[in-house]
C-alpha cells in the first residue's frame, strides 16, 4: 500500500493552505510528531477491524458531546451496514487511531436526511454517480492528527475515483467549511443548519470533486490525487453477511436500551 514518503512533505501542505480541520466539536490534543510512514490506511476488512472503528467513532463523538454514552461503547449506523459503504482505518503500532466511511451513493445518502433537495440536484446532473464521507473520526492522542487524516483522506479519494464517482458529499461544522473550500475546491450546497446525525449540532454541506485537479490547491491536489495505490487497495470490501448481522443485533440492543432509558 502507497504511503507518504516522509513527514517534512505533509507538514509543508498544512503550513502552505492551513491544518486540517479539528475532527470533532470540541479539542483534543495532539501528540508529538511521528515519522508517517508508520501511519497505515486500508479498507476495514475483518470484524475486529470494524469494531475498533466504531469504538473510535463513539468515543470521540461522545467526548465531544455528539453521542450519548452507550453500554456498546460502539456507533453503528444503518450506512455503515449496508453493501454501499465501505469503511477505511488508519493504523499506527498496530492500533486503529483513525476511521472514515465512504457512502458509494447506490442508495440514500446520509446528507439527504437533512438537505434532500440539494442531494437530489447532485445526483441528477451528475448520473448518480455521488458518494458522501462521514464518520469520520482520529485519536490524535495516540498518532498525529494531520497524518491520519491525511492518509485517510487520500485513500478514500482514491477509492472513490476507482469506483466510478464523480463527487463526494459532506456535512462538516461551520468552522470547517473554509479549509475544504480553500484546500480541495468544494462547493458549499447547504446552509448552516442543526444535523439530526450529531445531536441537532450546527453543520454545513459541501461537494467536491475526485476527478477535476484544478479545483484542489496545488499542494492538496498533489498529496490527494497523485496516489500509488494497488487495484487491490482500491477494491470495493463490503461488510461479510455475518458481521453485518453481528453488529446489526448490537444496534437493536443499543436502540433498545436507548428507548428504555428515555422512558425510565
Amino acid at each position: 500500500m502507497e504511503q507518504t514518503d516522509t513527514n517534512q512533505r505533509f507538514g509543508a501542505i498544512l503550513e502552505t493552505v492551513e491544518k486540517p480541520p479539528e475532527v470533532f466539536y470540541g479539542r483534543v490534543r495532539v501528540a508529538g510528531s511521528t515519522n508517517v510512514d508508520f501511519v497505515r490506511s486500508q479498507t476495514a476488512a475483518t470484524r475486529d477491524d470494524f469494531a475498533s472503528a466504531f469504538r473510535l467513532l463513539q468515543q470521540r463523538y461522545e467526548d465531544a458531546g455528539l453521542s450519548r454514552h452507550n453500554r456498546q461503547r460502539m456507533r453503528i449506523m444503518d450506512f455503515h451496514l449496508s453493501g454501499d459503504s465501505q469503511v477505511f482505518i488508519a493504523t499506527y503500532r498496530g492500533e486503529v487511531v483513525g476511521t472514515v466511511t465512504l457512502v458509494l451513493g447506490h442508495s440514500r445518502l446520509p446528507a439527504a436526511s437533512t438537505y434532500p433537495k440539494a442531494v437530489a440536484r447532485l445526483q441528477q446532473e451528475s448520473g448518480f454517480r455521488v458518494g458522501e464521507i462521514t464518520s469520520l473520526a482520529i485519536d490524535s492522542d495516540k498518532a498525529p492528527r494531520g497524518e491520519v487524516f491525511g492518509q485517510l483522506t487520500r485513500l478514500s479519494i482514491s477509492f472513490a475515483r476507482a469506483q466510478g464517482l464523480e463527487h463526494l458529499v459532506a456535512v462538516v461544522h461551520p468552522r470547517h467549511a473554509r479549509f475544504y473550500t480553500r484546500a480541495m475546491g468544494c462547493e458549499i450546497i447547504g446552509r448552516e443548519t442543526p444535523y439530526v446525525a450529531v445531536g441537532g449540532k450546527p453543520g454545513i454541506a459541501v461537494v467536491g470533486s475526485v476527478n477535476d485537479r484544478s479545483r484542489y490547491s496545488p499542494r492538496w491536489r498533489d498529496y490527494c490525487l497523485d496516489g500509488n495505490f494497488a487495484d487491490n487497495d482500491l477494491q470495493s470490501r463490503p461488510m461479510h453477511p455475518d458481521d453485518a448481522a453481528h453488529f446489526a443485533q448490537s444496534a437493536v440492543e443499543l436502540a433498545s436500551a436507548t428507548k428504555a432509558k428515555a422512558a425510565a
